[in-house]
């Protein structure tokens, strides 16, 4: 383990933010051909019912809990989703299982791992996302690589959450344009 913490630090220390995207998300400026292409799994889902995030590691003693990062990851997807509904499966059970009886491709789900390593600087991070459906988890995914101090670093994670919802968002939802 403290090799890979060595050459995580020396990484980070030696390289700004590292941004990694899936191949045709350069651009969120899709052309209608490439977003039938590489997202094409949206297009089925009509309602989102499960947002989660998962803490991996020293995110605790740096004072993040999933529970508050899963809640401002929703309230991020009511403010980018905001045409599309959400039936939150942790509060109701029921309405998640009549949406699910629709069909495992019409429900949507975005998760989130949010891996911390180190409570002091340099502390490392990768904040993953996946959004898509329960037959297909992974329609779209981003990745970040940061480092951070104790200060800085939940903020910054938060931030990036914003960011990913946001992309998520815009993605999903000209997809959804052209399939009208």
């Amino acid at each position: 383990m403290k090799p890979l913490m060595l050459l995580l630090t020396l990484l980070l220390i030696f390289a700004p933010l590292t941004r990694v995207r899936c191949e045709g998300n350069e651009s969120l400026g899709l052309t209608e051909k490439e977003a039938k292409l590489l997202y094409k799994g949206f297009r089925d889902i009509k309602a989102f019912a499960m947002i989660s995030v998962s803490l991996v590691g020293d995110g605790e003693k740096i004072g993040l809990s999933e529970r508050d990062l899963t809640e401002y990851a929703k309230t991020r997807f009511r403010k980018y989703f905001d045409r599309t509904k959400f039936e939150d499966a942790s509060k109701d059970s029921k309405a998640f299982v009549n949406l699910l009886a629709s069909g495992e491709k019409k429900v949507g789900n975005i998760s989130f791992r949010v891996w911390v390593i180190g409570d002091t600087f340099p502390i490392v991070y990768h904040v993953k996302i996946d959004a898509g459906s329960f037959s297909n988890p992974a329609i779209y995914t981003e990745e970040i690589l940061g480092h951070g101090s104790q200060k800085t670093t939940p903020d910054a994670i938060k931030a990036i959450i914003d960011e990913m919802m946001k992309d998520a968002a815009q993605v999903y939802n000209q997809v959804k344009a052209h399939d009208m």
